[in-house]
């Protein structure tokens, strides 16, 4: 069974992603170096909330003065404007995100897109340094707050998730009768068989035996499709499946 993930696992994790998307940003392996930092000095914090198997926040504080050094280096300029710098540390704020995303121990949380404020060195969080070949260090400060799910809930939920790719044929019923063995032994070309419905009553939509919802028959893009028009159970609504049948 997947294990819940701590604060800590996860501002290492962040860490690591961190240091890969500068790496992607510099074209140069890059490396996280826990330490340095040290006072408040100004910066801007980049932040993405939590959920899934836990609910919280990762932070990444970025120094003004070292992140507008690497940054130019990076993007060739002499002098990168705040709004150069916001740009580039929300697009590497959103790689690091979505590093973490795929990475195994995490399935089945989600990282929101990340936001930045103007803020100094936060007080709680760990301090250390990007650094990347022929580009200079980039003063950094990670935080992560998580409170772990319920882990029955969790269990829940992966189990939902590994099936929810499955394929299941679905039917759409227009109608059923009872015929008597000798009119089914001659029914042929041009036979019309009567349902007994009216072409107005509504199709029904079968997953195996069960019946899921009810609807009318729509053409779509050239194709035969139903708009639903009710699920039992449930309160009415109307949204469109397209019926692929040749």
């Amino acid at each position: 069974m997947r294990m819940s993930i701590t604060p800590e696992a996860l501002r290492q994790a962040l860490g690591e992603a961190l240091a890969a998307a500068w790496g992607d940003a510099v074209g140069a392996t890059a490396t996280f170096t826990p330490g340095a930092p040290a006072g408040a000095e100004p910066g801007w914090i980049a932040a993405s909330a939590v959920s899934g198997r836990g609910t919280g926040q990762v932070r990444v504080w970025f120094g003004r003065v070292s992140a507008t050094a690497a940054l130019a280096r990076i993007k060739k300029l002499d002098t990168p404007s705040d709004a150069d710098i916001v740009a580039a540390l929300t697009e590497l704020m959103t790689r690091t995100t979505a590093t973490l995303t795929a990475r195994p121990e995490n399935a089945g949380m989600t990282f929101a897109p990340p936001t930045l404020i103007e803020a100094p060195t936060p007080a709680d969080a760990a301090p250390g340094q990007l650094k990347a070949p022929e580009t200079p260090a980039c003063a950094i400060a990670l935080g992560t707050i998580l409170t772990p799910a319920d882990s029955s809930q969790v269990t829940a939920d992966l189990r939902l998730e590994a099936v929810l790719d499955v394929e299941l044929p679905l039917v759409v019923r227009f109608g059923r009768t009872i015929l008597p063995l000798r009119s089914l032994a001659d029914l042929g070309p041009g036979s019309v068989v009567d349902m007994g419905r009216s072409p107005d009553d509504p199709v029904e939509l079968l997953v195996g035996d069960r019946l899921i919802a009810r609807g009318e028959v729509v053409v779509v893009n050239g194709n035969y499709g139903v708009r639903i028009t009710e699920l039992p159970g449930s309160r009415t609504t109307a949204f469109d499946f397209e019926s692929r049948t040749a």
